[in-house]
């Protein structure tokens, strides 16, 4: 959004970002309505290893219009932006089987459901405990008190209905928010 936002005047807008999913400590999914608002008319191509029904269908509820594999090569990505250049969405299509051909964009899973419950600070918090951080680390990191850290891990917890860290983890991978094969 920084990026979008520093364009000067005059200059051509963007016409697509191509964002990856994990980008460092940053979920992309949730800056997505942000980059929206900095450019309505710029398309979204989200990138990932991991491509879950869930996954696809909370990128498109925050306002992607397309969804790649990592592990596709160039002409598929390059199928993608002219599918958005043309106005339609686009699944890449390794993916189309484990998601669906009939992927209904507007409909939301249980899961991104109780994922849409949390706050900005929530999900950030939940996207730290996902990636192994104890609420000390997570407290120091966002310069919170330990307190603030065990209420927010607490109330993670209730909103998602997940019985241990074990599942909010589960929970977070099949979201997309983190990568099954990252631990910290």
């Amino acid at each position: 959004a920084e990026l979008l936002l520093q364009k000067g005047a005059g200059q051509r807008p963007v016409d697509y970002v191509l964002l990856d999913i994990a980008l460092g400590e940053v979920n992309s999914i949730n800056e997505i309505p942000r980059l929206k608002a900095v450019a309505p008319h710029t398309e979204i191509l989200m990138l990932s290893m991991y491509g879950t029904t869930t996954l696809v269908r909370a990128a498109f509820a925050a306002g992607a219009r397309g969804f790649v594999s990592k592990t596709s090569a160039g002409p598929e990505i390059i199928a993608a932006v002219e599918a958005l250049r043309r106005g339609r969405h686009y699944i890449d299509a390794s993916l189309e089987i484990q998601v669906g051909q009939t992927l209904a964009v507007s409909g939301l899973t249980v899961a991104t459901d109780r994922y849409a419950r949390l706050s900005p600070r929530e999900q950030q918090v939940f996207f730290l405990l996902a990636q192994g951080y104890k609420p000390r680390q997570i407290a120091q990191k966002l310069g919170i008190a330990k307190r603030t850290a065990d209420a927010h891990r607490y109330h993670i917890i209730q909103k998602l209905e997940v019985e241990s860290i074990a599942g909010l983890v589960r929970l977070a991978a099949e979201l997309g928010v983190v990568e099954p094969s990252a631990p910290r």
